[in-house]
């Protein structure tokens, strides 16, 4: 892992970002034209997610643009659990999220650590 500080991230930003990310990752499908099998095509998606409010957007609104909850969602590698928050631990080899439940379950196994030694 990076000696870098992990990046907090919320729910709200996930939501916030998701036109931002989608476009990222979606750019040159988007220019596409035609049908996807019964989808909506990639630049409408786009397009639908870019007029959501930032601010007031809920998962499932972006779930019924997109059709599925995968951009929104946060969950902890370590419990597998979803989370309101989680904090991101980039590397060049991998990315790995964690919840503060987790992150607090090993700071006090440190703590109990450090106090027995």
């Amino acid at each position: 892992m990076s000696n870098k500080a992990p990046k907090i991230i919320t729910r709200r930003q996930a939501i916030a970002t998701v036109a931002a990310r989608f476009e990222k990752q979606y750019a040159l499908r988007m220019m596409e034209t035609g049908s996807r099998k019964d989808r909506k095509p990639w630049g409408e998606i786009h397009a639908e997610l870019k007029k959501l409010d930032p601010k007031t957007a809920t998962e499932q609104d972006v779930a019924d643009i997109i059709g599925n909850t995968s951009w929104t969602e946060l969950t902890c590698d370590q419990c597998k659990q979803p989370a309101d928050a989680i904090a991101r631990f980039t590397s060049p080899d991998a990315t790995t999220d964690i919840c503060k439940a987790c992150i607090d379950k090993t700071k006090a196994a440190f703590t109990t650590t450090e106090q027995a030694t």
